[in-house]
């Protein structure tokens, strides 16, 4: 066994290496005050360890998973359990100065198209996302209107859209789950506008995910045919 040597390293932080750094941001889903699966849920210890990280960090944006937990045994409570926990969570990100990013859904077909047990779905392509418009703008009326949580700064339009969405029929085929997006961000962006609230968010998307070979069709897809929509472009590998 080879001997363990110890080296003292001295840590210089007099000097700003790289002047163009913001802050910290990442994905922390909101699940601190629920729990994640039916058997993990924080104890309190755990939680004010993980609420002292974000604080001591001083975490710019967290984006967090956001889907339809407030439709409860057939109609919407937004004073639901699981909504409660959101609101404690988004309770310490406005204490701590944290913009959050909230994913408006998450999967475009088993929230909005292909799923017939969400509160979204109809077998109208086109009726299933105006209801997915007027959830979204339903969640900024409760979550910030209401409730007051202006911290609040960004909707992700859905995730990886490009995963497929078979209910639609299209011309041609590798254009389905785009289509489909359009639609989404469309509504969403429509709805918040006749309601008064397009000015209290930015809408994020595509958030496509690139295949192996890098090629970002979908990403460019979005930029042309939605950019009146769009407010920031997002996608990832």
């Amino acid at each position: 066994m080879s001997e363990i040597k110890k080296i003292s390293l001295k840590l210089n932080n007099d000097k700003c290496i790289q002047e163009c750094f913001r802050g910290a941001g990442g994905i922390y889903h909101a699940y601190t005050f629920r729990a994640d699966y039916p058997d993990k849920q924080y104890t309190e210890e755990e939680r004010n360890i993980e609420l002292e990280r974000v604080k001591n960090m001083e975490l710019k944006i967290a984006r967090t998973f956001f889907d339809l937990v407030a439709f409860k045994d057939g109609k919407w409570d937004w004073d639901c359990e699981e909504m409660q926990a959101l609101y404690k969570w988004l309770d310490k990100m406005q204490e701590f100065g944290v913009e959050v990013a909230l994913n408006a859904a998450w999967w475009i077909s088993g929230h909005v198209f292909a799923n017939k047990e969400s509160p979204l779905y109809d077998e109208d392509p086109k009726t299933a996302a105006r209801n997915y418009g007027n959830w979204v703008s339903e969640v900024v009326r409760q979550l910030i209107e209401i409730r007051g949580y202006t911290h609040i700064k960004y909707l992700i339009i859905l995730t990886e859209p490009n995963d497929g969405c078979w209910t639609l029929s299209c011309e041609r085929e590798d254009l389905r789950e785009y289509r489909a997006y359009e639609l989404c961000a469309r509504a969403a962006d429509r709805q918040l506008r006749v309601d008064g609230r397009r000015h209290l968010v930015k809408l994020v998307g595509p958030n496509a995910g690139i295949p192996d070979d890098g090629d970002p069709t979908m990403l460019e897809w979005v930029a042309k045919r939605v950019d009146d929509s769009i407010d920031i472009y997002s996608a990832h590998r």
